[in-house]
């Protein structure tokens, strides 16, 4: 059985939140969050489950509260999305937790893992169907590919005259967020939380300003062939993505790896360009 990884994911919070709940199961990792946002709150699981070692029984079961599970099972069934109609242990586990507390289980596009497989899974209670947007996000780091959960929740009383300003990485930039964050975990401190915070914070500070407001670009002459050969690059990564997740096979995966690669040695362009002037 492989040993589940120190940090199996991450998630970046510009919200008020509180952690609820950690897992204490060795095969079945958790971080139970609350989120608050405008007039309304969220639960957010977390999940990392190692192959074959689903035990549901671990997770808070849902409540009143509206709460989301979403991450890396290792669960393969084609009645939560498998298309190859591969079923193992975890699975089936899933698929009876799902159906004994009425959860829904949302679509993510196909294949999730690099081997073709639908391991990671997006699960929802208590939450307004027409207000959920889920999707896969086509920026293969590890060999997993993300998903995303959109969720409107109802807007805020009128705002004092001190408000936090907070930071929106437009939906084009979200997989090169990913990738950019997912580079940076070796080298922060996974033992404290509050330095751990603290650093995502300020890695997307930073990336916003090198590939969102990108005030270097825009007082270089000539940045303006780099930055549409990004957008370029991203584009092709992204269509590559998709292809591989609709028909996963080493070919649509080689391409899509082909196409990633091009586009992370272009961010990189940027990044050294960035630290000479």
């Amino acid at each position: 059985m492989e040993e589940a990884p120190s940090l199996s994911g991450y998630v970046s919070y510009i919200h008020r939140h509180r952690l609820l709940r950690n897992s204490v199961d060795d095969a079945t990792t958790f971080q139970l969050f609350e989120v608050t946002v405008g007039g309304g709150c969220i639960r957010l699981c977390n999940v990392y489950s190692a192959p074959g070692g689903l035990n549901a029984a671990t997770f808070l079961a849902p409540t009143i509260h509206g709460i989301a599970y979403i991450g890396d099972f290792n669960a393969r069934h084609p009645s939560i999305g498998d298309l190859s109609g591969t079923v193992n242990r975890s699975g089936t586990r899933l698929l009876e937790y799902i159906r004994r507390n009425g959860l829904t289980s949302w679509d993510t596009a196909g294949a999730t893992h690099a081997r073709g497989g639908t391991l990671d899974h997006i699960l929802t209670c208590g939450l307004v169907p027409s207000q959920v947007r889920c999707a896969s996000v086509p920026a293969l780091f590890s060999d997993h590919i993300g998903l995303s959960l959109l969720y409107s929740l109802p807007a805020a009383p009128a705002a004092s005259a001190h408000t936090r300003t907070r930071i929106v990485i437009p939906p084009k930039y979200r997989p090169t967020y990913i990738s950019y964050m997912t580079t940076l975990l070796p080298m922060l401190d996974l033992h404290c939380p509050d330095k751990l915070y603290s650093s995502l914070v300020d890695a997307t500070h930073v990336f916003y300003i090198r590939y969102v407001s990108r005030p270097h670009i825009r007082r270089r002459s000539g940045a303006h062939t780099l930055d549409s050969r990004i957008a370029q690059a991203e584009g092709k990564a992204m269509q590559a993505g998709l292809a591989f997740q609709r028909q996963p096979n080493p070919e649509t995966l080689h391409q899509y790896q082909l196409s990633r690669d091009d586009l992370v040695a272009l961010q990189r362009c940027v990044q050294t360009d960035r630290g000479k002037s």
